[in-house]
């Protein structure tokens, strides 16, 4: 059995969701799954109440808590934190993914120590108005994001010469970041090159990996923000090629990392730079995604089970 933790609340929605996408692939397996929220968890009886979908149908009940869980969760509330923690710290559970936030910063200190990985990393403070002051230079070129969130709506982009607003990101000049550094408390700040750009817009490629089994991971697909036409099989290559080399040296950290995606800059003489670190969330059931992409997040989570069971 597949153990699917979920957002409160979001358990029908969500059981709903993956039931449509898997189930044609679970008419070759199986496989259960069964899709529920930390609410409701039983923690003295390790029975878990949720909901059991199967190739037909959809079924409430309540199971033993499985032994392998991937959580598509983020807790906020504390009571949520803890029982999470509580599920984390179970001897015969294996939680993949034990956290979906991720601290930016500290990603990329992880990758700072590898000589592999330090090259994909662009130089970075974390700003605060109340130590930095006047440290921007307005003759730099930043990128501003938030600590631990990962949306692209959230990144500032400041360029030497300022620029206008666009639906993906907030342009601002140096006054501007330091009122969205006041606004969103601290920042990261990272100093970039020339990049690759569609109508003034920073590119952001965003790549789905996932682990097969032991520390094996394969990429599923990508998505670009805004969207671009990579011509260059080569320059895709040379992106896969970084996000395996980051994903496989983090996971060395963040051992129960299971599913998640890496956000990469691309500067306008090719090379590849880190950005952000995300779990997969709910959210990710709902991109544009052909069935077969989805097929193939099924079948792997299947083998990742199947490993932590026999590991």
């Amino acid at each position: 059995m597949i153990g699917i933790l979920c957002s409160n609340e979001n358990e029908e929605i969500f059981s709903e969701k993956l039931h449509n996408l898997f189930k044609s692939t679970k008419k070759e397996t199986d496989d259960t799954i069964i899709v529920f929220t930390i609410l409701n968890i039983d923690f003295l009886a390790k029975t878990v109440t949720g909901s059991m979908i199967s190739g037909k149908e959809i079924e409430l009940v309540t199971a033993p808590l499985p032994a392998v869980i991937f959580n598509f969760s983020v807790q906020l509330k504390s009571n949520c934190i803890k029982a999470r923690k509580l599920l984390e710290d179970m001897e015969d559970v294996e939680l993949v993914n034990n956290v979906n936030r991720f601290d930016q910063s500290m990603i990329m200190e992880i990758l700072s120590v590898s000589e592999t990985t330090l090259k994909y990393v662009l130089p970075y403070f974390i700003y605060d108005k109340n130590i930095d002051g006047e440290k921007l230079d307005e003759y730099r070129q930043y990128i501003g994001i938030p600590l631990k969130r990962t949306s692209i709506s959230r990144i500032l982009y400041k360029k030497s010469d300022n620029v206008i607003d666009t639906d993906y990101y907030e342009k601002a000049h140096s006054h501007g970041l330091r009122k969205a550094a006041i606004f969103h408390r601290k920042r990261i700040l990272l100093e970039i090159p020339e990049l690759v750009t569609n109508n003034d817009q920073p590119v952001v490629i965003r790549t789905y990996v996932q682990r097969e089994y032991g520390k094996r991971w394969i990429i599923l697909g990508r998505n670009v923000f805004p969207e671009y036409d990579f011509s260059k099989d080569v320059l895709m290559e040379k992106v896969n090629e970084v996000v395996l080399d980051v994903i496989s040296y983090i996971n060395n950290y963040l051992p129960t990392l299971g599913e998640c995606f890496i956000d990469l800059l691309l500067s306008s003489d090719g090379n590849p730079y880190f950005l952000h670190l995300g779990g997969i969330g709910e959210t990710f059931f709902e991109l544009a995604q052909d069935e077969d992409f989805y097929k193939s997040f099924y079948k792997n989570m299947i083998k990742l089970t199947s490993y932590l069971n026999y590991a």
